[in-house]
């Protein structure tokens, strides 16, 4: 029995030792748990496992691929970054894995390229109706690899789409096809009209063609709130006001809370007016706005001022460093429109549809930045014009080439005072053959019978009638030079101009354009020869 035992022990140590012995015999190999790696086209970092039991090295001449651990002594979890690519199309590169056995094992890493895209993180922007000229933008960041034309469909098919409109777009693609944040800035416009809001689509187009497919082309949707509606009504008008006031920036605004007739710088039509109707008591007669900060045409909401007469405008801020156009609204108002004001707006010129305004009666430019009298400004576009104030308005050019003003037979003010006109007064023979050449007739003369009616001396009959209505015309504060010529020195109306002042004194502090100091030669020392020849029409007059 004991022997039996002793060989089953034995036996099992044997099997025992063996099976000990093929373990020690027996090796995992070497591998990597992949053979190969898809990347995308931006920085990855991918992991594969090295199983070994031996020292390994690994190596690639791919400058865009970085290995961590780049070696080891066993088995290890190695990361494989791959850098960003920086062009469109695809890229492959092994890596090599070498153990201590002289075995190597590879990796394949293949990555796709930059395909061209245009990405939008935002498809839709909505804007409101109003805001200042200094908030009415918006940016929008383009992620992409291409250059682009910017370019603005209307939803509906038909329409304007200037109210909105991209400026320079700065691309800076240093990286090649890897996409970039390009900022787009739109600018737009108020939306004035009521009802139905505004849609556009904008579209970013790719400038140069590829062969490749776009991973995206985005679109932008851009929906704008529709306009105020404002009503012809009296409540419209209130609308109107503080619409303006609010467009203008103006520096104080009229509390709404109030009665209309009680705002500030507004006059409302009476039933004891003038011209009162049913339809205009209650409505705006007469608006003033005064200091005010803008850099935009006038306002839109003054087309919806139907009933007023009188429109003034006083001192825009800063206004010698401002261009603008004085826009259409007033075409609006135009049939009851008789007195406007737009005095140191900052105008530079007038809107086309200006010389419409027929039955205006009194126009103040003033302090503006024309540099010459706009040529829509005469008698033809402005009939019933009796008061037209150019003064003051950095207006320069030899006087002749505003004859046009001396035939003006209705104007009873002229003010171009303050400015840089130089030359000759207009004599009477250059007047009367200007008249001639555009009118086709001779200039109509005073008649004995004017004579009489007018209280003028015999002697006048027969002279031209220029400016006959005249009863302030102000040159002074200009470079004119020469002979104050009869017509004015001996004109009917003299008596009322202060010439003395307005119209004899120039500006004598620098020379002219020909080098002339200003100055008259034959400036009147007194008024005595005026009465003496106006004895009659002056005569209980102290001089």
């Amino acid at each position: 029995m004991k022997n039996y035992i002793f060989k089953l022990l034995s036996l099992t140590i044997v099997v025992a030792m063996a099976a000990c012995s093929d373990d020690n015999d027996k090796s995992i190999g070497n591998a990597l748990s992949t053979e190969s790696i898809i990347a995308y086209a931006h920085r990855s970092v991918n992991t594969v496992n090295v199983q070994t039991e031996e020292s390994w090295v690994a190596t690639t001449d791919a400058p865009w691929i970085q290995i961590s651990p780049a070696n080891g002594l066993r088995s290890a979890e190695c990361k494989v970054i791959v850098d960003s690519t920086v062009v469109q199309s695809s890229r492959e590169a092994r890596v090599r894995f070498t153990f201590n056995s002289g075995e190597s094992k590879y990796l394949q890493v293949t990555q796709s390229g930059y395909l061209p895209t245009i990405e939008l993180k935002d498809s839709i922007v909505n804007l409101e109706n109003y805001a200042s000229l200094e908030e009415r933008y918006f940016d929008i960041n383009v992620y992409t690899n291409v250059r682009f034309n910017v370019s603005v469909a209307n939803v509906e098919g038909n329409g304007s789409t200037s109210w909105i409109r991209s400026e320079a777009i700065d691309f800076n693609f240093d990286r090649g096809a890897r996409p970039r944040d390009v900022k787009v800035r739109f600018k737009w416009e108020n939306n004035n009209i009521p009802v139905n809001d505004r849609r556009v689509m904008v579209k970013f187009d790719p400038i140069d063609a590829t062969d490749y497919e776009y991973e995206r082309q985005d679109s932008l949707l851009v929906i704008q709130k529709p306009g105020m509606l404002i009503e012809d009504s009296r409540a419209g008008d209130s609308l109107a006001i503080l619409a303006i006031t609010r467009g203008l920036n103006c520096w104080y605004m009229s509390d709404p809370s109030e009665l209309l007739h009680n705002w500030e710088g507004i006059e409302v039509w009476e039933a004891s007016d003038k011209g009162a109707t049913p339809q205009n008591i209650g409505r705006v007669k007469s608006a003033n706005f005064t200091f005010f900060n803008t850099n935009e045409p006038l306002p839109y909401e003054i087309r919806y001022l139907k009933h007023v007469e009188t429109l003034e405008f006083f001192s825009n801020a800063n206004n010698d460093d401002k261009a603008l156009s004085t826009g259409d609204s007033f075409y609006y108002i135009k049939d009851n429109l008789k007195k406007l004001v737009l005095f140191a707006y900052g105008l530079v010129e007038l809107d086309e549809s200006f010389k419409e305004l027929k039955n205006l009666e009194y126009l103040a430019l003033s302090n503006n930045e024309f540099g010459r009298i706009p040529e829509m400004i005469n008698k033809e576009n402005f009939p019933n014009m009796k008061e037209l104030f150019l003064n003051t308005g950095f207006m320069k050019g030899n006087l002749k080439d505003y004859m046009r003003f001396f035939t003006w037979d209705t104007l009873e003010q002229l003010h171009l005072n303050i400015n840089s006109f130089w030359g000759n007064i207009p004599t009477e023979e250059q007047i009367s053959e200007y008249y001639l050449i555009e009118n086709g007739v001779e200039m109509p003369r005073y008649t004995a019978q004017d004579c009489i009616d007018e209280k003028l001396p015999a002697e006048h009959e027969g002279k031209f009638k220029i400016l006959p209505k005249m009863m302030e015309l102000r040159l002074n504060g200009n470079q004119l030079t020469g002979i104050i010529p009869d017509w004015v020195l001996y004109h009917p109306n003299l008596y009322y101009w202060g010439a003395d002042v307005l119209l004899y004194n120039q500006d004598a502090g620098e020379k002219d354009p020909e080098g002339n100091t200003p100055g008259f030669v034959n400036t009147p020392y007194n008024d005595n020869y005026y009465y003496e020849y106006y004895k009659d029409k002056y005569e209980n007059n102290d001089y």
